[in-house]
């Protein structure tokens, strides 16, 4: 079994948070309007406190596994059942990453090409990357991320002339009602890919010191969907922006600089394909190691999955409008079995490991007065 260097955690962070609302920030957009990126700020601080739990949870020994955490918690029957829920979640989220990119080139760049073609383009490398083990998954993590970053700060660089305050004036113009309450709480559903890491985090060297890199890694994260969120606000209207599937894409083709620089397709297409390539492998990976705890260790386990994966995206990703709906429904399972689920299972796993800590504590006192 490897040790993951804490480290590594700021990037695999960044790979499962970041591009599901880069994709598609209609979901937010389309209810918040205007007001998105100050929803996007309540959000983002809700992601925060939530990520201190597992910190804390995984931070009282270094054999915590997601498992012991579940039926610790719950009971062995009830933590298992709820473990193979997000496992279930796990696999929705492949099924998402497969589809979503499929069904972006083809309706924006390889019009001809089929999508079962374009699917086995995608899945094929991601299975193979996965089967050949850390090194490999962690190698174009490390490397992808550092290079969407970059595309990301030249991608904001040159769009900042296309930026007008006006459209996202005036600012809180419906006040603070029911559905600026119900948006903050979707704008956290976005990011649950977050839930990703938590099998990770079993594999972690020196566990009592996570809370640095995942904070750095989510303050990132943060940063950049702020950016990228305000920025289609002040380059669109709402009403426009809300009638696109994928603005970004959308958005980088006003690039125009002395008739030289034109389109900034290659950064946005950069981000989408290789920001899901990497959390398409981080969440296999996840996978692999919570099917070792549930014990799904059939030899073909992994080709089974991808088979599954193949034939769910190849249906979804046909039509747009049905994909935009499941993926809604998504972002709802996702945020219960990443986030709302595993809050209450932390809180409780703590609960109970500070009384057993006191109590042990307790008792050594008591033994050392006899």
């Amino acid at each position: 079994m490897r040790n993951i260097n804490k480290n590594h955690l700021i990037f695999i962070v960044i790979g499962t948070a970041l591009i599901s609302m880069q994709t598609y920030p209609t979901l937010l957009t389309s209810i918040a309007e205007r007001d998105a990126w100050i929803v996007l700020i309540f959000s983002s601080i809700l992601l925060l406190l939530f990520s201190l739990l597992p910190i804390k949870a995984f931070s009282f020994s270094e054999e915590t596994d997601l498992k012991t955490i579940y039926c610790s918690s719950l009971g062995k029957i009830l933590g298992t059942l709820f473990l193979f829920l997000f496992y279930i979640t796990l696999v929705l989220t492949l099924i998402e990453g497969a589809s979503v990119i499929t069904n972006i080139l083809h309706i924006n760049i390889l019009l001809e090409t089929p999508q079962w073609y374009l699917l086995l383009f995608f899945i094929l490398p991601a299975l193979y990357t996965v089967s050949k083990g850390e090194n490999s998954i962690f190698a174009i993590t490390f490397i992808g991320i550092t290079l969407l970053l970059i595309s990301d700060i030249d991608l904001a660089l040159l769009l900042l002339k296309y930026r007008n305050i006006k459209y996202i004036l005036p600012i809180l113009k419906n006040g603070i009602n029911q559905n600026f309450i119900v948006c903050i709480f979707k704008g956290l559903a976005l990011y649950s890919g977050f839930g990703i890491l938590f099998p990770i985090m079993f594999k972690v060297k020196y566990k009592k010191k996570l809370a640095k890199p995942i904070v750095i890694g989510l303050a990132i994260v943060i940063a950049v969907q702020l950016i990228a969120i305000s920025g289609l606000e002040m380059c669109f209207s709402s009403k426009y922006l809300n009638s696109i599937y994928y603005p970004r894409l959308v958005q980088s083709q006003l690039i125009n600089y002395f008739d030289f620089i034109e389109s900034g397709e290659i950064y946005t297409l950069l981000q989408i394909v290789g920001g899901w390539f990497i959390k398409y492998i981080l969440a296999f990976y996840s996978l692999n190691i919570l099917s070792k705890q549930l014990k799904i260790t059939y030899k073909y386990n992994s080709y089974i999955i991808s088979l599954i994966v193949f034939l769910a995206s190849l249906f979804l990703s046909q039509k747009t409008i049905i994909l935009f709906k499941v993926l809604n429904y998504y972002t709802y399972i996702a945020f219960a079995n990443f986030i709302v689920i595993p809050a209450v299972i932390f809180s409780v796993y703590i609960l109970k490991s500070e009384v057993q800590n006191k109590n042990s504590h307790k008792n050594k006192e008591i033994e050392k007065n006899i």
